[in-house]
């Protein structure tokens, strides 16, 4: 900081006091040498302050060059730290990256096959549902096939009779059997009447049962006539000359054994159902629930569930 020179001069800027002479002191101005001698005192003290200031100067850039520096370099280390973590993390993420790009790699992989296998599934489920349908048609071709068979069986026993019952005795005359059942259900026929006539052991043989006496006769009015004569008229074992023995005979049409399990699971549901009348004509089943209801054919189990 400059200061203002010493004073080197006694004279009094007050001039006020010149009104007293006898005060006034005569002095001689300094010479040239003096001033000289001061402006280099002054010049001097300048400079002297001019390098102080300069080193304080120095002093303070030296200590902000050091304080920049050390913060710089906190700064910088700082940043090579973050540098090495984001370096570090940038490394972790490509890692992720080519595990997830495996992971995708694998996952399309897995994504194809499922598809292959969608598509093997899709083509197996249609080649099921065509199968199905198939099978479907083929089993109600079968069914259809079935009765019609039945059918064709059963025509070829048109003229039978199947008689249920009779007690086989030694040396039996079928024939004379024959006469006497009609003769007992009102009948008129004679041995040319009979075509034939035979027993036949059951598919189910009851030990202790007789056998069945199946008889074809020479028309299906003979026939039919002595099956409606013994639903009038019971008839047992004793009518028939066998004595000893009081046991019903029964006199049916000659069923083929698709027909036979129909027509008992039929008078079986029909029994459930309170019908009074299941019959068989021609071979073929009928039902019905009383005297005013219409007359339902069974021509296959399935049918079975319209008696309701």
């Amino acid at each position: 900081m400059l200061r203002s020179p010493n004073k080197q001069y006694c004279s009094d800027p007050d001039i006020s006091r010149l009104s007293e002479p006898h005060n006034i002191t005569v002095r001689k101005r300094k010479h040239d040498d003096d001033c000289s001698e001061e402006l280099k005192h002054l010049t001097s003290n300048i400079a002297n302050k001019l390098d102080t200031w300069k080193a304080e100067i120095q002093n303070n850039i030296s200590q902000i060059k050091k304080d920049l520096e050390s913060v710089l370099k906190t700064d910088f280390d700082k940043l090579n730290t973050s540098f090495s973590e984001v370096k570090s993390e940038i490394s972790c993420v490509r890692l992720e990256y080519q595990e997830i790009k495996k992971s995708m790699q694998s996952l399309k992989l897995k994504q194809e096959e499922t598809i292959e296998k969608v598509e093997d599934l899709e083509k197996s489920v249609q080649f099921h549902k065509s199968l199905e349908t198939r099978i479907k048609f083929l089993e109600n071709e079968h069914k259809l096939l079935k009765i019609e068979l039945n059918s064709n069986y059963q025509r070829d026993r048109l003229l039978n009779l199947e008689v249920f019952g009779v007690i086989e005795t030694r040396n039996e005359n079928l024939p004379d059997l024959i006469l006497s059942i009609a003769k007992h259900a009102c009948v008129k026929i004679d041995s040319d009447d009979i075509l034939e006539v035979n027993r036949i052991t059951p598919k189910n043989n009851v030990q202790g049962r007789p056998r069945n006496i199946i008889v074809k006769m020479k028309s299906r009015l003979l026939k039919e006539n002595i099956i409606s004569g013994i639903r009038k008229k019971h008839i047992m074992n004793q009518d028939l000359g066998i004595v000893g023995n009081t046991s019903r005979v029964y006199v049916n049409e000659h069923l083929t054994q698709f027909n036979k399990i129909l027509f008992k699971k039929c008078r079986e549901a029909a029994n459930h159902k309170s019908y009074q009348y299941v019959w068989t004509k021609n071979g073929r089943i009928f039902v019905r629930r009383n005297d005013t209801s219409p007359v339902v054919q069974i021509k296959q189990e399935e049918d079975i569930a319209r008696i309701v």
